[in-house]
């Protein structure tokens, strides 16, 4: 587990090192992931500054096509700020059963806030805030998938969409997205597929200020 406790980390890919305490800071200058997330592992209370993308699952620490990651299994990203990122505050691909990205804020980054491909059953994404980022505040290339669930997330003033996913009978319920360039919630044409309820945000150039 990466977290508070007065330790010093040094990164495999970047060569950059931080003494963990109270509340750690992760400041990376160089154009790869800051921090590459294996299974069962726990990431948290860590701000994190530059990188290509803050925490990701990419083993090689510079891919571009997120297809290429590693799924979370068993792991935890939760409480983590991530800022002034190259491309995505946080990306990993399927978020699978035990795994959980939770309370994380990934603000002023250059591409997306969050990006995940699927949410399948047993994985979780919530409470997690997405604002003022490049592209859109969270990518979903995927599915959330049947037992999958997307809840209690927030997408304000992003360059993109708030909100860009895909329905497959999982749960996606009472995110907010307001006043992004885009959509607040651009459902890609699966609206009616799985559970949606009381997700609403105002202000949205592109529309989609409610879903379903």
């Amino acid at each position: 587990a990466l977290r508070g406790g007065g330790f010093v980390a040094q990164g495999v890919q970047t060569g950059q090192q931080a003494t963990f305490g109270t509340r750690p800071t992760i400041v990376n200058s160089n154009a790869v992931d800051t921090i590459v997330v294996a299974d069962n592992t726990s990431v948290r209370g860590l701000d994190v500054v530059g990188g290509r993308v803050g925490i990701s699952s990419d083993p090689t620490g510079g891919g571009n096509n997120l297809n290429n990651f590693n799924d979370l299994n068993n792991s935890t990203i939760t409480a983590n700020s991530v800022t002034s990122v190259l491309g995505a505050g946080i990306a990993v691909r399927d978020v699978n059963s035990g795994s959980i990205v939770s309370h994380n804020t990934a603000n002023g980054n250059a591409g997306y806030g969050l990006a995940f491909r699927n949410i399948n059953s047993g994985g979780t994404v919530t409470g997690n805030t997405a604002n003022s980022n490049g592209l859109d505040g969270f990518l979903l290339i995927g599915n959330v998938n049947a037992g999958g669930t997307f809840t209690n997330n927030t997408a304000n003033a992003n360059g993109g969409d708030g909100f860009d996913f895909q329905m497959n009978t999982g749960t996606f319920s009472d995110n907010t997205a307001n006043n992004n360039t885009g959509m607040g919630f651009n459902s890609n044409g699966n609206a009616n597929a799985g559970t949606a309820n009381n997700n609403t945000g105002v202000g949205n150039m592109g529309g989609g200020n409610t879903f379903p």
